[in-house]
């Protein structure tokens, strides 16, 4: 039987083994810690826009279309404005545009040209000339094959314009060179019809003073060159530079 001094002693080497292994484990904590502190330092900080500027959003659809923004308002039930700030409100603002000024109404065409001009620059609303561009003019009347102004055709004439692909070019936050392919259809009133694809181009700018802030044309020549004149839905038209159009835009 073991004597009071010799249990002592083994109680005080079994505390003595247990400190022992707490001090041991604590340690090894600590270096833990420390290791773990020193790893995640050296690790940059997560950029809350990198996975924005890691994955922007296109406005380039799965299908290759370029989507038009939609306009926040319409004037009148029909002439789409308040377009959003970006180059594609500007190339929907362009899209908007073209398509009600080609028309043969010359009461239409007026509105449409109050709607998409700005005064601000410089444009004289009393002044605005309703006639359609010169260059789809000129193709008109020989797609016609008249001399006579377009607007003196028989009532039952019609022409419209619809944008389907757009190359663009910002020139600043404010400033967009836009072009457009446009398919034109046409009817003479009394027995020819008609289609044809042609081009148009136009300076775009963000004018403050126009319904709050909107993308208005500008008198200013655009520089953006055209690429050549191809039928959408043939291999041409895929290897050009043109980009299809989706959506509306208004």
């Amino acid at each position: 039987m073991s004597t009071p001094s010799e249990i002592a002693a083994r109680t005080r080497r079994t505390m003595i083994g247990l400190i022992a292994l707490v001090v041991v484990l604590v340690v090894a904590l600590i270096v833990t810690i420390v290791i773990a502190t020193r790893s995640g330092s050296d690790t940059p900080a997560a950029d809350p826009t990198s996975s924005a500027s890691s994955s922007p959003s296109t406005p380039i659809g799965p299908d290759g279309a370029l989507r038009l923004p939609t306009a926040g308002d319409q004037l009148d039930g029909r002439w789409p404005v308040n377009f959003d700030r970006s180059p594609e409100g500007a190339v929907a603002m362009a899209a908007a545009y073209i398509t009600h000024d080609i028309s043969l109404d010359p009461q239409v065409k007026a509105q449409t040209r109050l709607t998409y001009f700005s005064e601000g620059l410089g444009v004289s609303r009393e002044g605005l000339d309703a006639s359609m561009p010169d260059q789809i003019e000129s193709e008109l009347r020989a797609a016609f094959d008249t001399d006579t102004d377009l607007e003196a055709l028989p009532r039952q004439a019609s022409l419209s314009g619809l944008p389907v692909a757009a190359v663009y070019e910002p020139i600043d936050a404010d400033t967009v060179d836009v072009a457009l392919l446009i398919n034109l259809e046409f009817y003479d009133g009394i027995s020819r019809r008609g289609t044809q694809t042609t081009t148009w181009r136009v300076r775009a700018v963000w004018d403050e003073s126009i319904r709050g802030g909107d993308w208005v044309m500008s008198p200013d020549w655009a520089q953006i060159e055209i690429p050549e004149i191809v039928e959408p839905g043939t291999d041409d038209f895929a290897d050009s530079e043109w980009i299809p159009l989706g959506g509306d835009g208004s």
